[in-house]
C-alpha cells in the first residue's frame, strides 16, 4: 500500500512538472511568433513580412502578412503600369480582390497593341542594293489577319477608350489610287508608345480611320469606341 501511495506520488509530481514545461513552452512559442510578428510590422516590407510567413505559416498573424504583401505587390504593380508588373501580379495573386482589375489592364493593352500591329511598318525596308523592298502590307492584308483577336478582346470586355496611340509615325503608306503601299520620305518611322492619357496621343478609332483601317474601326465603334 505504501509503495502503491509512493508510485501515484511521483506520478503525479512527474505530470505537474510536463504539465508546467508545456504551459512554458506554449507561452514562449507565443511571445516568438508574436515577436516576430511585431518585428514585421516595424520593417513593414514584403520580404519582412515573408520571412515571417516562412517561419510561422500557420500563425494568428499569417493572414495578415499575406495581406500586408499582396497590398504592397499591388501597390508596386500600379506604380509601374506596366503589363510584366500586371502580369507578375497576378501570377502571384491569382485569387485577390485586385485581381480583376489587373486583368482589365492586361485586356485593355492588348487591344490596343492588336490595333498597332495592323498599322503601316515602321521601319524602311531594303535589298542588298538598298533599293526599297515592296512590302505586302495593306489595310486589308492587314485587318485580315488581326480582325479576329480584335474581336476575340473585344468580347471579352477590353475596354476601346482606355488605351491610346502615342508617337507613331510609319514610313510608309497606303495609296488607294494605286492599290499599293508607298513611301512617305520620312527618314525615321516610330513604333509609337501605348499610353492612358496623352494631350497629343491618338484614339484606337482615330489611329484606324487615318491609316484606313475601316473594319477594325467599325468594329471599335461596335464596342463603344470614340
Amino acid at each position: 500500500m505504501v509503495i502503491v501511495k509512493s508510485f501515484f506520488k511521483i506520478n503525479n509530481s512527474g505530470l505537474r512538472i510536463m504539465t508546467v514545461g508545456l504551459l512554458v513552452g506554449l507561452f514562449v512559442g507565443c511571445a516568438t511568433v508574436k515577436g516576430d510578428w511585431e518585428k514585421a510590422q516595424r520593417l513593414n516590407t514584403v520580404d519582412a513580412y515573408q520571412r515571417f510567413l516562412n517561419k510561422h505559416p500557420q500563425s494568428e498573424f499569417s493572414n495578415g502578412a499575406k495581406r500586408h504583401i499582396m497590398e504592397e505587390d499591388w501597390a508596386k504593380a500600379q506604380s509601374l503600369n506596366a503589363e510584366k508588373a500586371y502580369q507578375q501580379f497576378l501570377d502571384k495573386h491569382p485569387q485577390s480582390e485586385f485581381s480583376s482589375k489587373a486583368k482589365h489592364y492586361l485586356k485593355d493593352t492588348a487591344l490596343a497593341n492588336v490595333v498597332l500591329k495592323m498599322a503601316p511598318p515602321t521601319k524602311i525596308i531594303l535589298d542588298s542594293n538598298y533599293r526599297n523592298v515592296p512590302t505586302g502590307w495593306s489595310p486589308e492584308n492587314s485587318q485580315k489577319l488581326l480582325i479576329p483577336e480584335l474581336e476575340k478582346l473585344l468580347k471579352e470586355g477590353a475596354d476601346p477608350n482606355s488605351r491610346r496611340i502615342d508617337g507613331y509615325r510609319s514610313v510608309y503608306r497606303f495609296s488607294q489610287k494605286s492599290g499599293k503601299i508607298e513611301s512617305t520620305f520620312a527618314f525615321a518611322g516610330s513604333p509609337g508608345t501605348i499610353v492612358e492619357h496623352n494631350g497629343g496621343s491618338k484614339s484606337l478609332l482615330s489611329f484606324c480611320r487615318e491609316f484606313e483601317l475601316f473594319r477594325a474601326a467599325e468594329l471599335l465603334e461596335q464596342y463603344g469606341a470614340k
